[in-house]
């Protein structure tokens, strides 16, 4: 699975944004990111989880993970590993690749939407 194409990243990119549960329907890419940044910043990143978590992916992980969050992302196994079927554009994948993603499915996600919040200028350093 290559995961470094531009072709991949677009993919997971609109897989985060259409599984952002926005206010309002016609907010665009930028201002998704935002509110689930903002909702990120306001409910889970404060001092103490930076104490524990000094790693902004990280915690931006574990709050992917708990619920409830401004995205739809899967719970269970299962549905992640269709998820990423879907994003990989691949059939079936094998027994290691299934491992990788159940293990690292929050982790992913969360890289990605920083990779696009830097993309889209979006700035960051409050959540540091």
């Amino acid at each position: 699975m290559n995961t470094n194409t531009n072709h991949y990243k677009e993919r997971v990119r609109n897989y985060i944004i259409n599984n952002i549960n926005p206010i309002e329907s016609n907010n665009t890419d930028k201002k998704k990111l935002v509110y689930v940044l903002h909702n990120f910043d306001v409910e889970y990143n404060h001092q103490n989880m930076k104490k524990r978590i000094p790693n902004l992916q990280s915690r931006l992980a574990e709050y992917l993970n708990g619920s409830p969050h401004p995205m739809s992302l899967p719970l269970y196994f299962y549905d992640m590993i269709e998820d990423a079927k879907q994003i990989h554009n691949a059939e079936v994948l094998t027994e290691k690749e299934t491992q990788v993603i159940c293990d690292n499915f929050y982790n992913h996600i969360a890289l990605h939407v920083i990779k696009y919040a830097e993309k889209l200028e979006i700035k960051l350093t409050n959540l540091y």
